[in-house]
């Protein structure tokens, strides 16, 4: 059967680590969420659902990325992957502050579940950016 599976020569060892903490800023990403929200479930899948915890923020969005991200919550809410999903509502005025210093900030807030109280201890903590991207590769048809 074709479809998109995990490359096991890669990637399987993953499997076999503890926790992992996704963590992800976004900023007007509704053009990537798509392929962002399947990879997620689909890494979610791969690793194993219980094993994962995505945390996302968005800063100051003037597209429709806070939906896509409610819907996204949704599904990995059915899809019983602990999620720590939030918005700044008030776009950063770019012009007016210290960039990696702000950056510094929105990074931190993805990283919040690492200091959660009954926070898993998280034995690998992925980095996502806003590109697009796909973590697996796809089987012959």
């Amino acid at each position: 059967a074709g479809g998109v599976v995990g490359d096991e020569g890669r990637y399987g060892y993953l499997r076999d680590v503890g926790p992992v903490l996704v963590s992800i800023n976004l900023d007007n990403n509704q053009a990537v969420f798509p392929t962002l929200a399947r990879d997620l479930l689909q890494l979610a899948d791969f690793l194993g659902r219980s094993k994962v915890h995505v945390a996302i923020f968005e800063n100051g969005p003037r597209d429709w990325t806070p939906i896509y991200m409610a819907h996204l919550a949704a599904a990995l809410t059915a899809a019983r992957v602990t999620h720590t999903i939030s918005s700044e509502h008030q776009a950063t005025d770019w012009r007016n502050v210290d960039r990696i210093k702000q950056l510094a900030v929105y990074r931190n807030v993805v990283l919040e579940p690492l200091h959660a109280e009954r926070a898993p201890r998280y034995e690998t903590v992925l980095l996502v950016n806003d590109v697009f991207h796909c973590w697996c590769a796809r089987s012959p048809s």
